[in-house]
């Protein structure tokens, strides 16, 4: 107890001790005094302990949101870098297609490839001769055919550029060519198909980190929410930490695509010596 709060306690029991100050009930109401005004102090010390922690919390949610703020500015923009990225690549994974198609075109004359059925016919030793948008004329076998090229199964049409997908090109059917300059155009289409798809994959996976990093702010912005109202928090905590091991696992992941992306470009196709 301090001095300030004592003293005047002391005054009280010093003048009852004075001659005719003999009332024993003043003395208890004194006493009783002291008690109250050492429950008023400690009560009082309790409210400016409270108030200090109050608003640390206060100062700390500040922070926090300011952080919060910071960080949703950050990821719109990844997101939106990362969404011209992506148009960006469709547009080159586009134009790479017309190139391919025409490139076929070129060299489908000599080509040699799988057999095929057709409605039950089978074509063996099938050689192109020639390659439109509407038909493909090729030898084989049993003579020479002109089809509508709608009618080839697709691997067939991935190949030849008629129905060229992204994932299926060249995996279905294989090229036999024994010019040089078929084989390296062949060979240069694939580098540059496995370019497209490396720099694809990442940008896929750039875009998910970026909403995962959105969703984590997200919840964090309700656990501050939660806090502040006094309501149970675990189950939150519990998801950020689910939500941290995302990201960590897609930045990884990320990395990874980046370091393919680099080792796609890098690597260039073992090209044949022309012949003379």
């Amino acid at each position: 107890m301090t001095p300030s709060v004592r003293f005047p306690v002391l005054a009280i029991l010093a003048a009852c001790a004075l001659p005719g100050c003999s009332d024993h009930a003043s003395v208890a109401k004194a006493q009783d005094l002291e008690v109250e005004i050492e429950q008023l102090t400690r009560l009082n010390s309790e409210s400016e302990q409270a108030s200090v922690r109050l608003q640390a919390q206060i100062e700390a949610a500040r922070q926090e949101k300011d952080t919060l703020k910071a960080e949703k500015a950050k990821l719109e923009e990844d997101r939106a870098a990362a969404s011209k990225e992506l148009d960006e690549l469709k547009i080159q994974f586009e134009n790479y297609k017309v190139r391919y198609k025409l490139s076929m075109r070129r060299r489908a004359p000599g080509m040699h490839v799988d057999d095929f059925s057709i409605d039950g016919t089978t074509f063996s030793q099938v050689t192109l001769k020639e390659l439109t948008d509407t038909y493909i004329h090729f030898s084989h076998n049993a003579g020479v055919a002109k089809l509508s090229v709608n009618l080839l199964p697709e691997p067939l049409q991935d190949l030849l550029g008629i129905n060229i997908s992204q994932s299926t090109l060249s995996e279905g059917h294989r090229v036999t060519i024994t010019d040089p300059k078929h084989i390296n155009a062949s060979l240069v289409n694939e580098h540059n198909l496995q370019v497209i798809r490396t720099a694809a994959e990442r940008t896929a996976l750039a875009n998910k980190l970026v909403t995962a990093r959105r969703d984590l702010s997200a919840t964090r912005q309700k656990l501050i929410y939660a806090s502040n109202k006094g309501s149970p928090v675990g189950a939150m905590k519990k998801k950020i930490n689910e939500q941290l091991d995302n990201i960590a696992r897609l930045e990884g992941l990320l990395a990874q695509a980046g370091m393919n992306e680099y080792q796609a470009q890098r690597e260039q196709p073992k090209l044949l010596p022309a012949q003379r």
